[in-house]
């Protein structure tokens, strides 16, 4: 049984020490957005997460140590961000599927792909869902997008190999790398303001209506 309490986050297996992460739940509406889900722009509720050096994952490769990775499908609906100091991960529960990015500065994600060391296992995937829900609430992931780039079922249908994986990634990406680059640029001058839920809105905002 994983406690969560015990749990308040988690280590990339390959970076540097750090004291904090940060999590992140998205909200894509189109898949045009995908490949600019490394942004700011579809955050909805960012949370930080201390990192003491006794946390239990204090290595996510140790779930690859007793557990075979999940196979994955052809689809990737972004739902979570793990922030760390020099890593950021992309994770889609719904497809088991990750993209990894360089972060351009501490906890600064970036447009650079980098191959992926996290693995998700069924422990591994079980554990995130769970802090999920805990951190992040109950909101579910867009249908409407599902609907649009799901092209084989999670459940049903056998899995997709790496390469498969990577030449829809591809098909998905290469739509909108330029436009991404550019407003990129737009970003760095002026970062949008992350989307709050309704429960996180500032009391102070309905005061001054």
């Amino acid at each position: 049984m994983l406690m969560l309490g015990l749990m308040p986050g988690l280590l990339p297996a390959q970076a540097p020490e750090s004291d904090h992460v940060f999590l992140v739940l998205l909200d894509l509406a189109e898949p045009a957005d995908i490949a600019r889900c490394y942004t700011t722009r579809f955050d909805v509720k960012r949370i930080r997460l201390d990192l003491p050096p006794e946390a239990p994952l204090a290595n996510l490769d140790e779930f690859g140590l007793t557990e075979d990775p999940l196979p994955g499908t052809a689809c990737f609906v972004p739902e979570i961000k793990l922030i760390y100091e020099t890593t950021t991960y992309v994770i889609s529960l719904y497809c088991s599927q990750v993209i990894q990015y360089q972060n351009a500065g501490p906890y600064q994600p970036s447009a650079q792909r980098i191959p992926n060391d996290l693995i998700l296992t069924e422990g591994l995937q079980a554990y995130l869902q769970g802090l999920r829900r805990e951190q992040l609430g109950d909101r579910p992931v867009s249908q409407k997008l599902i609907a649009r780039v799901v092209t084989a079922d999670p459940i049903r249908e056998p899995s997709l190999s790496e390469d498969g994986f990577d030449e829809l990634m591809e098909s998905l990406l290469d739509e909108t790398l330029l436009d991404s680059l550019s407003e990129d640029a737009d970003l760095e001058l002026e970062e949008p303001t992350p989307r709050l839920l309704p429960e996180e809105a500032d009391p102070d905002e309905d005061d001054q209506r």
